[in-house]
């Protein structure tokens, strides 16, 4: 055997070649998916954020704009103007409205302004909105609805 390499060696070589191209490949396959993925919009973040004032009156509870796009974020800004306590509550059975989450005032006294929450708008229907003072609730004007469009 003059310079020339045993034929049994050839196989391995060729293996181990297929292999290391066969890895390559595959990583570049992930760096390309990955690479993809961080290119693609983000829709899961709003894109503005919307103000709806809202008026709590002794008569009723007025709210402007009366809806909001999906995929918006919306800030409620409350205000009493009427000569009693009241509160404003936003959502419906499918939206669990819990004060502790921001998505109620509690009670308002007469004259205060507040800022209640800031709310992801993902979900497509309408809300329901309305005050849970004890004096309201028999009130069919102190609730409405929020439509999410």
């Amino acid at each position: 055997m003059t310079g020339s390499k045993p034929k049994a060696v050839l196989p391995y070589r060729r293996m181990r070649a297929r292999i290391v191209a066969l890895s390559l490949l595959v990583s570049l396959a992930v760096l390309l998916a990955a690479a993809q993925g961080a290119a693609r919009p983000v829709t899961t973040e709003p894109t503005e954020i919307i103000d709806v004032n809202v008026t709590l009156r002794d008569t009723g509870i007025t709210v402007s704009p009366k809806s909001g796009e999906r995929g918006t974020a919306s800030r409620f800004l409350v205000r009493n103007l009427g000569k009693k306590p009241h509160s404003f509550t936003v959502g419906n059975d499918k939206v669990v409205v819990l004060h502790k989450a921001g998505l109620s005032t509690g009670i308002i006294r007469p004259g205060s302004r507040l800022r209640i929450l800031l709310l992801f708008l993902d979900y497509r229907g309408k809300l329901t909105y309305r005050s849970i003072a004890p004096a309201d609730r028999s009130n069919p004007r102190m609730r409405g609805y929020f439509t999410i469009n």
